[in-house]
């Protein structure tokens, strides 16, 4: 019989996936507070002939990498991407964004609290959807590396954008962020097959290998997140954090999550064909009216309505499982698809040679910034079409942002789960209250 774990078990967790998720101290600035000041200035200044948003080579005294763009010793600022958009307008997406996953971590910290707290939440199944929470949470927690500062996880300097390389912060949370991912996944596919048996096939045969399953999902995990980690493939490309580099990206991340996301969107879908189906033949057979072959008819009936019954009972049971999986599926689908359709026009090969729409992008900023203007808004409309779609990126970066609170939505509006609070502090308050009494009648 499972123990509840103590308060102070509890407490160390939380302080752990905190802890954890939170962003460690660096012995240097990401970036330099006083150079960026005294080169960029306002929006109308230039600085050594390069117009702002560009950064002078000489005034700073940087180097170019492979990770900054520069042409004739003036480079593209910083997140790189974000040139071509109105001035702070991705930065202020982000910014909302960022209270939202807080926001989500809050929602999934309280769920992952109540399952472990409370009795009955620690048994196959609930200990998939428990260790869902838990990864869910280290994911949402990433937030945390860049609350108050995304340019911490973003640059190594002015021009050159953050690799684990030359920026230990963007390394150490783009391995949490695939890992964590890769948990998130992985969970969900062991829970998807879970309950497809359980409906489809009325098999408990995944709750029989549920340990060896657990086990396998942190090795693949773990394997998944060190490949890219020892090849040193860990980056900054578009977006609010640092993942796998994009010219590895499908490889290493993207599709190793495919072959699970795939079989799993069609197994899940093959289940809930199966329960509606049986949900509709149940009602035809209930309406039937038929008289003709009466003993056939009763016969089929009840055997339609009693696997009727067993549906709807499991459906009662899952149906906060099912609904985990496929918010889940969906949201995996949304920002794929964003990497594959938007992400993809700003990779570095768009940028080395230049393509013709950068340059034209380029010669506005220059004639717009020598006359004083605020070149970067007046010329973000030459980069509309070759850049990912704002609407886009606002739709697929809130997809994985809202999914701790989906989340509690579908587990923390369950009346049983308030109900097995309260139970639980009477019963805590009850206890304490019984063992004082005691005591003072001993004394």
């Amino acid at each position: 019989m499972n123990q509840r774990p103590s308060f102070t078990f509890l407490l160390f967790l939380i302080l752990f996936v905190i802890f954890a998720t939170a962003p460690p101290s660096l012995a240097y600035e990401i970036v330099d507070d006083q150079a960026k000041s005294s080169i960029i200035g306002s929006s109308l200044s230039t600085n050594g002939g390069c117009p702002y948003p560009l950064i002078s080579l000489k005034s700073t005294g940087l180097l170019p990498t492979n990770t900054s763009f520069c042409l004739n010793d003036c480079c593209l600022s910083c997140p790189i991407a974000n040139n071509f958009y109105k001035e702070n307008q991705i930065d202020l997406v982000f910014h909302v964004l960022s209270v939202v996953r807080v926001i989500s971590f809050i929602c999934v910290l309280i769920i992952v609290v109540s399952y472990i707290v409370l009795p009955n939440k620690r048994e196959h199944p609930a200990i998939t959807v428990l260790c869902f929470n838990i990864s869910l949470l280290i994911f949402t927690g990433v937030t945390f590396f860049y609350v108050g500062d995304i340019r911490k996880i973003q640059c190594a300097d002015l021009i050159n954008q953050a690799t684990m390389r030359n920026n230990a912060l963007c390394g150490v949370q783009g391995i949490v962020v695939v890992f964590s991912t890769f948990l998130l996944i992985l969970w969900c596919f062991l829970l998807i097959l879970h309950l497809h048996f359980q409906t489809v096939w009325g098999s408990n045969i995944m709750q029989k290998f549920h340990l060896m399953s657990q086990i396998l999902v942190i090795i693949l995990s773990v394997t998944f997140t060190i490949l890219p980690s020892a090849m040193g493939k860990i980056s900054f490309g578009f977006g609010a954090v640092c993942l796998v580099s994009p010219d590895f990206d499908k490889i290493l991340f993207w599709y190793p999550l495919a072959i699970f996301v795939i079989p799993g969107f069609l197994i899940h879908f093959c289940t809930f064909l199966f329960i509606g189906k049986s949900q509709f033949m149940g009602s035809l057979d209930y309406h039937d009216d038929s008289t003709i072959d009466l003993e056939n008819s009763k016969s089929s009936g009840l055997l339609t309505n009693v696997s009727g019954q067993e549906i709807v009972r499991a459906i009662r049971v899952q149906w906060r499982a099912l609904m985990l999986a496929l918010i889940l599926l969906i949201t995996y689908v949304i920002y794929w698809t964003y990497v594959e359709v938007e992400v993809e026009k700003i990779k570095p090969k768009n940028f080395n040679p230049p393509q013709p729409w950068i340059l034209n992008w380029l010669e506005c900023i220059f004639i717009n910034g020598m006359k004083g203007m605020n070149a970067q808004n007046i010329c973000s409309s030459h980069a509309i079409g070759n850049v990912p779609k704002l609407s886009h990126l606002v739709v697929a970066e809130s997809a994985t942002a809202t999914l701790g609170i989906c989340i509690f939505i579908i587990f923390g509006t369950s009346v049983d789960l308030w109900t097995e609070w309260k139970l639980y502090f009477i019963n805590k308050f009850s206890s304490v209250s019984s063992r004082n009494s005691s005591e003072s009648t001993l004394v």
